[in-house]
């Protein structure tokens, strides 16, 4: 290949990736900081935008699993994008307000025998099952934002699949300030201090220490660290990430055990949660 056309080709794709840059720079939500709250004028800005935009696929549902899972009439599962609500348990008692997201989701879509999709721009989670959001045929209002607004789902940010992410955290105060459901206060003694086990968790500890490597490790004064995995460092401020060192936090996201690795026969703390999003993580009193 002659110098000039290969000259010509590196400065192209040099140009391609600035491109993609700029595009992931533009395309980030408008973010909390830690601890930050929503307007009034901001929840009404966001509430707005509760409502289904652009097109959506409208298909039959056959029943309500939970609250953030439906199964359609051709018998596939959706999960739903945006929240995560309490398990509900079919060998006995579920989680604490399991059953009560299952009712209003049930009521929620009592009138109509189809919803509208919208598919995540992931699709598909591990499972199989399609990952959407969800909307009521009439008035376009969202099932997501409706559970979040009650206090009977957790707001959740798990990227590429941020649509509607500044209405589902406008949701979260309207519930948290009011003190509902999931944000009750004795509701929330227990979850802050709850032996840790695997699945999703909302937690508080003191960020101790914090390391940067190819994935941004967290420690905690509470027995876990929080992973950001370099996939999701896009969506963070490093600096800013910098910030958290010495405070008390509030976090969410998925547990899960390390017991018996490598990595805790060298000291490291044996739970890890996955840290997907800033949304994750606030300021938390003392």
């Amino acid at each position: 290949m002659k110098k000039g056309v290969l000259l010509t080709l590196v400065w192209a794709c040099g140009l391609l990736f600035a491109a993609w840059l700029f595009s992931v720079a533009g395309n980030k939500p408008a973010l909390l900081s830690p601890g930050q709250e929503l307007s009034p004028a901001q929840q009404i800005s966001s509430g707005q935008h509760c409502r289904q935009q652009g097109a959506a696929s409208e298909l039959a549902w056959q029943r309500v699993h939970d609250g953030d899972t439906l199964v359609l009439e051709d018998g596939r599962r959706l999960r739903l994008i945006g929240l995560n609500a309490p398990e509900v348990s079919a060998s006995g008692p579920g989680e604490p307000f399991a059953d009560a997201a299952t009712r209003a989701a049930v009521d929620f879509l009592r009138d109509s025998d189809t919803v509208l999709v919208q598919a995540g721009a992931d699709d598909k989670d591990r499972y199989g099952r399609l990952l959407a959001h969800v909307f009521r045929p009439g008035d376009g209002a969202s099932l997501a934002a409706e559970l979040i607004s009650q206090g009977l789902a957790w707001q959740i940010a798990v990227p590429p699949n941020l649509a509607y992410i500044d209405c589902n955290l406008a949701a979260e105060s309207t519930a948290r300030a009011a003190g509902q459901g999931l944000w009750s206060a004795g509701y929330l003694a227990d979850s802050y201090g709850s032996k840790l086990q695997p699945g999703f968790r909302v937690l508080r500890a003191r960020i101790d220490g914090i390391t940067f490597a190819r994935s941004w490790w967290l420690d905690t004064d509470a027995g876990f660290v929080v992973r950001i995995r370099p996939a999701d460092q896009v969506w963070f401020e490093r600096s800013e990430v910098s910030r958290w060192q010495g405070q008390r936090v509030e976090v969410r996201g998925w547990m899960y055990s390390r017991a018996g690795s490598s990595a805790t026969k060298r000291g490291y703390q044996p739970w890890v949660m996955g840290l997907r999003h800033p949304s994750g993580l606030r300021r938390a009193g003392p």
